[in-house]
């Protein structure tokens, strides 16, 4: 009988110390990943962010044709032919780009690096209430396969992910709604 009622008390021990430790570690744990989150929040560079909602106007680059497109109420028009029906989920989806716009890296200029800004993949110019701002896309590192990007001074150069200036490749047929003709009875 005392064997027994010591080792059910070793064992209740024993129960007690995993409970604790148990809950010590769910503690660390929960605290590492806060400070994990904090350190990550940190890291972001942001570019600009820019809501799809707020922008009055935009244009950019594309084959060496610059596309520009203005807000008429809740539609694009372009403005070289505001015929067009222009689709706009698309627009909507390119402006989605810049909100926000985050970069992989921020960089310090460095004289003996050629950016590509000389001869930019694109030049993107966003309008709000606020004003105009310009986006220039420089070329793309072959090692990360980032693009250099800078905001009209070169004293700031970013990184920023391939999907950005690939988002503003579009022409204007991409941009354009598309009806097919639908067979009529007599047909």
């Amino acid at each position: 009988m005392k064997k027994q009622t010591r080792n059910l008390i070793i064992a209740g021990g024993a129960l007690v110390l995993a409970v604790v430790a148990y809950f010590s570690l769910s503690a660390y744990n929960a605290q590492q990943e806060e400070e994990q989150a904090v350190k990550d929040a940190e890291s972001i560079i942001f570019v600009m962010d820019q809501a799809t909602v707020d922008v009055t106007a935009f244009s950019y680059t594309v084959a060496g044709e610059t596309l520009s497109f203005t807000r008429d109420g809740d539609s694009w028009v372009y403005d070289a032919d505001p015929t067009l029906d222009i689709d706009e989920d698309v627009i909507t989806n390119m402006l989605s780009t810049m909100h926000p716009l985050m970069a992989t890296q921020k960089l310090a200029p460095d004289e003996a690096v050629d950016y590509g800004f000389n001869q930019p993949t694109t030049v993107i110019k966003c309008t709000t209430a606020a004003g105009t701002a310009s986006l220039t896309v420089g070329m793309m590192n072959s090692i990360t396969g980032d693009y250099y990007l800078h905001t009209g001074s070169l004293d700031e150069i970013y990184m920023v992910s391939y999907d950005f200036p690939d988002a503003f490749s579009q022409t204007v047929d991409a941009l354009t709604v598309t009806t097919s003709a639908t067979p009529t009875a007599a047909e």
